[in-house]
């Protein structure tokens, strides 16, 4: 060896212990949790800060090692039965039926540990998008059946109502293997006979009982697609009639199997390959040997739900952070059953506090859960202290009640770096809580935060069903709205914004998500919004602000999506009555005067919404009074079930018209003086005002027969479209600014991001922010696409489209045929839409026509993932009392 290499040689092996102890200590240290700081808004939000190596223990940890892997026998074609049903000439599906049922999420996800080979290649699953030529699919055989969405369920006993003779039927796959039919019904005061039919074939015949009965019913089918009919008929053996219509009642309807379903799709260059060769399949069983239910299964189940905003939280270890559903109330928290722990290293800084919840609940039909101690430890270099203990059961209470929120001063832990501790436990000590029994407690979204007073605070308002022109900063002939006109004054007035569409859930969707109703897709009112697309709330929480919402529920619910990226999102906020709707304006501000005061030194979005404004006029007297004529007809109206009732043809005389325009002016009115009034002094009593942005604005309008209809959702006149959009920026900047413009109410989102400073990128949006049309770098008009769908027209097709070119305004009406009507409106001569231009703009129409079709169609090649949702009775009163539902 020479010199030179020697020397190499010598420096290698110098530097190599060095490198290497480097590297441990970066190991070691990768395994403890780091020291973690506030963001610029002075919060430390631990949800976000949540990383592995926070998580010292969890139930939830390697939790499918707790279920039995099973490995199937090689399986040839000859095990296997051709499924029927999605075989064709070019293609033979087959299935085989799992020796146990499958542990998994849903259907539409690959089950977690489980592997599928022909031979020794791995087949994929049609889940995984990939264009090979053979595939499978596992089918969940076990399932609860859904009735919400026949024609006989009835809404409002939350049951399937079965007159006389007549059926409810429904397609299902069943294995090679027993089968059981769970069901729960009664009937009325006629003796009534239940039948369960297969396909063809009677299974049993049933005398149900006056009370609430539990059925079950067994059988042996081969396997495939069946179909299952419940009939009803009258008892023969009992002669005795009533004058009521014989009915059965249905509450639940279940399928309970032990074995799953695999469907095989060889294409026809696979088939012969297919038919020769083997298959095996590995995967986890959520029942043990015997056929008992894992008890890990209901832990596994909440492992998988309550899924949090994955664009706010890259990383979730053990899943751990959820958006809990609790009733009318959606959380952000830390699922903690015991025994859970995590651990925070924080560097305290001067005038510190953590604030925090602890809740428990119980999950779906699981049985009753033990109580759980909550606790809180700081460990310094020189001790270890408790600073927080409490014990709690679950009470019979409403869930909402049982969140118990507490605030504790770290002021003694100034300037010092400390290791603060999570701990649930169970109430006993070195009690062994069976799985199934652990309490389901959680962390509710705890916060360490530097109190920043003059920090931004972003407040958005919507006022449903608020029509832009019956506002006197509008130029509404009314004094309706004096506290918002004076806001406009400290404001900037935007004096033409159109909605995305005419009723609530598509524009609200637009609203906070900044997409256009073909983006995000949103059309029917059985629809939640694609859970990989980030809304407002999302933004504003992911930089630091705690991100809070009330709302009247109804379709601007949680169960819609809304709640994405709010750490808490509250509807309804009228309290226990659901359908009460008379002073929900006062009720959104006593709920928000209490959480402004306890919030004001926090950067926060709030985000408000109420449907006082909306149908039934029914405000409280002085002011459902305050608008009206001597000797008016009504002191209130609920428009929608007055239609009901006398028609939607009914003409109302002047008189009774100008009755309604008044009471619907007195519900404005009555918004104006018990929401903004005293929202605005508080803000200024607080000393948060001028650092606040303050939005207010609607989501639609409302018709009163300027184009032969009323209420709304029916048309896209600018009564419906044409909105109110007032913005008070911090320190009331631009005050008193009207701009002329069209915009649209998908401009707010980035609107708020820009003033925020908060970057963005561009193209997740359909808005555009309107700081230039503020500051007159921008002074064209917008272009607008507003849209309803109907239910009869094929994708992509809504049934009305509303957009513009400048001040011309044009409106589509489709029909399945294809276009039937082209309305065509020059909003400078003609802004009340009276006199639709027939010969002029006969080419613009052409290319407007084009235009949207190639929007639509590009815009719906994007698919979004949007799960129809299941309406809890809450929602459906509501909906009944707004004049939704019938």
């Amino acid at each position: 060896m020479d010199f030179m290499n020697k020397k190499k040689y010598s420096q290698v092996l110098l530097i190599f212990p060095v490198f290497l102890s480097i590297l441990l200590l970066n190991l070691c240290n990768s395994s403890k949790p780091k020291v973690i700081k506030l963001s610029r808004q002075g919060t430390l939000k631990l949800i976000d800060s949540l990383k592995q190596e926070n998580v010292i223990s969890t139930p939830f940890s390697n939790i499918i090692e707790h279920f039995d892997s099973v490995d199937e026998k090689a399986i040839t074609i000859s095990d296997m039965f051709l499924f029927r049903k999605l075989s064709t000439s070019k293609q033979k599906v087959w299935g085989f039926t799992t020796k146990r049922s499958v542990l998994g999420k849903n259907e539409a996800t690959v089950p977690k540990g489980m592997e599928v080979f022909l031979n020794d290649d791995p087949i994929n699953f049609l889940e995984e998008k990939k264009n090979n030529s053979l595939s499978c699919k596992w089918i969940k055989t076990s399932k609860e059946i859904e009735m919400e969405y026949d024609e006989n369920y009835n809404k409002r006993f939350n049951c399937l109502i079965l007159d006389e003779d007549k059926s409810f039927s429904f397609e299902t796959i069943l294995p090679d293997g027993p089968v059981e039919f769970e069901i729960f019904a009664r009937r009325n005061w006629h003796p009534m006979d239940l039948e369960v039919h297969l396909d063809d074939q009677l299974l049993k015949k049933i005398t149900v009982a006056r009370n609430t009965s539990y059925f079950l019913i067994k059988s042996l089918p081969k396997p495939g697609t069946h179909t299952i009919t419940i009939k009803t008929s009258r008892s023969k053996h009992i002669k005795k009639t009533r004058p009521t219509k014989p009915r059965l009642l249905i509450y639940q309807l279940r399928v309970k199997t032990k074995n799953d379903v695999i469907l095989f799709f060889p294409s026809s260059k696979k088939q012969q390959e297919f038919s020769d060769g083997k298959i095996r399949v590995r995967y986890l069983s959520d029942h043990d040997k015997s056929g008992n239910f894992n008890p890990y299964h209901n832990l596994f189940q909440i492992y998988n739900d309550f899924t949090l905003d994955e664009f706010a939280q890259s990383e979730n270890p053990e899943n751990i952070k959820k958006n809990l559903s609790l009733e009318d109330l959606s959380i952000n928290a830390l699922m903690a059953p015991p025994q859970s722990q995590f651990e925070f290293k924080f560097y305290v800084p001067d005038n510190c506090f953590l604030e925090f919840g602890t809740g428990i609940f119980r999950y779906k039909d699981t049985p009753h859960p033990k109580g759980v101690k909550f606790k809180i430890l700081v460990d310094t270099n020189d001790n270890r202290k408790t600073i927080f203990e409490r014990e709690i059961t679950l009470k019979p209470e409403k869930l909402r009640n049982q969140i118990l929120h507490e605030k504790i001063d770290l002021s003694e832990y100034a300037d010092k770096k400390i290791n603060l501790i999570f701990l649930t436990e169970n109430l006993k000590k070195n009690e062994q809580v069976p799985p199934d029994k652990l309490a389901l407690s959680f962390w509710e979204n705890p916060l360490i935060y530097h109190p920043e007073p003059d920090n931004l605070k972003v407040i958005l308002i919507s006022l449903d069903t608020l029509r832009a022109d019956h506002l006197s900063s509008y130029g509404y002939h009314r004094n309706t709205s004096p506290n918002i006109d004076e806001l406009a004054r400290d404001g900037v007035l935007f004096a033409n914004t159109y909605a995305q569409s005419s009723w609530t859930l598509p524009s609200h969707m637009s609203m906070l998500f900044s997409l256009n109703s073909a983006s995000h897709q949103v059309f029917y009112n059985d629809q939640k919004v694609d859970s990989s697309l980030p809304s407002l709330a999302s933004f504003l929480q992911k930089a630091g602000f705690i991100t809070y919402a009330f709302t009247g529920g109804g379709y601007v619910s949680s169960i819609y999506g809304f709640s994405k990226g709010f750490d808490w999102y509250d509807d309804p906020i009228r309290g226990q009555n659901t359908s009460s709707y008379q002073n929900e304006a006062e009720n959104l501000f006593a709920y928000t005067s209490d959480w402004l005061k306890k919030n004001k030194d926090k950067s926060f979005f709030l985000f408000l919404h109420t449907f006082q404004i909306h149908g039934p006029y029914d405000s409280p007297s002085p002011w459902n009074e305050m608008h009206l004529k001597k000797n008016a007809p009504w002191e209130k109206i609920g428009l929608r079930v007055f239609l009901d009732r006398k028609g939607d043809d009914y003409s109302f005389s002047p008189e009774e018209k100008d009755n309604i325009i008044s009471l619907y002016d007195g519900e404005i009115s009555y918004t104006d003086a018990t929401l903004i009034k005293p929202l605005v002094n508080q803000l200024k009593e607080l000393n948060i005002y001028n650092n606040t942005l303050l939005i207010i604005t609607s989501d639609h309008g409302e018709e009163f027969q300027e184009h032969d209809g009323w209420l709304h959702g029916r048309t896209l006149y600018n009564e419906l479209l044409r909105v109110p959009l007032i913005i008070k920026l911090p320190n009331s900047e631009y005050n008193g600014a009207r701009i002329s413009p069209i915009c649209r109410v998908i401009d707010i989102l980035p609107t708020i991001l820009d003033i925020a400073e908060i970057k963005y990128k561009k193209d997740l949006f359909d808005g555009k922010s309107l700081l230039d049309l503020i500051t007159k770098k921008e002074k064209e008009d917008r272009v607008f696409i507003s849209d309803l769908a109907h239910k009869n027209l094929p994708i992509p097709c809504p049934a009305i489209i509303a957009t513009n070119r400048d001040q011309l305004k044009f409106i589509i009406t489709k029909s399945p045929e294809g276009i039937k009507d082209i309305e065509t409106y020059d909003l400078l001569k003609d802004p009340n839409e009276k006199h639709s231009i027939i010969t002029k703009a006969n080419k613009m129409r052409k290319e407007i026509l084009s235009f949207l079709n190639d929007y639509y169609q590009g815009k719906m090649q994007i698919r979004r993932s949007n799960t129809r949702i299941r309406m809890n009775k809450e929602l459906e009163e509501k909906l009944k009392a707004l004049g939704y539902l019938r």
